[in-house]
């Protein structure tokens, strides 16, 4: 299996490298941008498999960055997981695969990837939400087993 690339969008420098750093440490590629138009710009130039982006951007927030990422259909494969210190969890309806409030433990944040990488899959088997850590998401069939 090749390596999950995820990108995260933070316009806090210090959050988006932990994140980044965190995620590397648990075998991912990861990287961080600081803007939405940044990371519009240089997605045709990668290829993610996931964007876990911070709702509040500077110019454009997370939510217009996801919906312009849904309306390319080159990038139907990537999940999208918001992430944010609000507690309105409306990221669901904007969108997103997941949406996650502040804290978020490491676990439970990789547990959440995988859950919205894998409906992504040909080999999608479920089609739910789970509310896991605060974070709305499509749940496949193998993921259920961990949960509960």
């Amino acid at each position: 299996m090749t390596e999950m690339r995820i990108l995260v969008v933070d316009d806090h420098k210090a959050h988006a490298e932990g994140l980044a750093e965190l995620l590397s440490i648990r075998g991912y590629a990861a990287w961080y941008g600081a803007d939405a138009e940044t990371t519009l710009a240089d997605l045709d130039k990668l290829y993610v498999d996931v964007i876990l982006s911070d709702v509040n951007l500077p110019g454009m927030s997370g939510y217009e960055l996801c919906r312009r990422i849904r309306a390319t259909s080159k990038f139907d494969h990537v999940a999208f997981i918001f992430h944010t210190a609000s507690q309105d969890i409306s990221g669901k309806l904007h969108g997103g695969d997941a949406f996650l409030t502040y804290p978020i433990g490491i676990g439970d944040l990789t547990t959440v990837i995988t859950g919205c990488v894998a409906p992504r899959t040909p080999d999608r088997t479920l089609d739910t939400v789970v509310l896991l850590a605060g974070a709305a998401c499509d749940r496949p069939s193998d993921l259920a087993q961990s949960v509960y």
